[in-house]
């Protein structure tokens, strides 16, 4: 986040905590820093801590994270020499540092409600020269991801799933050429989405139901709200 944004942050956290002060949790779906530098995560945590927070963050990375390798240093962007030196592993060691685990994919809870984030394991233009910011999900992410899937439901527990890019076909905007090859596995990630019906992308859940609302934190006004029922 630039300094700006980081003024956003911090204006949308104090909008959330009163709005919702008994808020369980809050997750943050990627592009938490503009690049992935070291201080620019310090950033971030020195604004949340400035905040009235709900004590569980669910954070989840997004292609932002991996833009260190754009710039000669933090002042110098240098895209013709990328990755200037800076290695693909390094990129997620900082994310590891900040997020407090060591791996992309992870599962924490709001309250009594299962939150599942997925991220991608690989930067893809280190991978194959014609990619940059696809999203890599390994065999290993998405059996783990099945079986979370199958445990929660048979607990009657409707599942968060946060994840940066939007799935391709699935909201507005995601239509085009650019989200429709986010995903490299974006078939095989939906198939396996579309087979659970308490599975939501992003919600606020209640016993009965999940609202999903649409929030401008600048207007402190509310744009839109749905309401999905909850099968039992």
């Amino acid at each position: 986040m630039a300094t700006g944004d980081l003024q956003d942050f911090g204006r949308a956290l104090d909008d959330m905590a009163a709005v919702s002060p008994r808020s369980a949790g809050l997750a943050v779906a990627g592009d938490i820093t503009p690049r992935g530098y070291d201080f620019e995560y310090a950033q971030v945590g020195a604004e949340l801590r400035r905040h009235a927070r709900p004590r569980d963050t669910a954070w989840v990375i997004g292609n932002h994270e991996f833009y260190v390798p754009k710039w000669r240093d933090p002042d110098t962007l240098a895209q013709e020499t990328w990755p200037n030196g800076t290695t693909e592993e390094s990129l997620f060691r900082g994310f590891y540092r900040f997020a407090g685990r060591g791996t992309v994919h992870a599962e924490t809870s709001f309250a009594s409600v299962p939150v599942i984030t997925l991220g991608t394991e690989r930067y893809a233009h280190y991978h194959d020269a014609s990619l940059w910011d696809e999203v890599w999900l390994s065999d290993a992410q998405f059996t783990w991801l099945e079986d979370r899937l199958w445990y929660w439901p048979r607990r009657r527990r409707p599942v968060m799933v946060i994840t940066h890019h939007p799935l391709p076909n699935t909201v507005s905007g995601t239509r085009n050429k650019l989200c429709a090859s986010d995903y490299l596995q974006a078939d095989r990630l939906l198939g396996l989405l579309g087979r659970h019906p308490d599975v939501f992308l992003f919600v606020e859940v209640h016993k009965d139901a999940v609202v999903i609302r649409a929030r401008d934190f600048g207007r402190r006004a509310w744009l839109k709200q749905i309401t999905v029922p909850l099968t039992r």
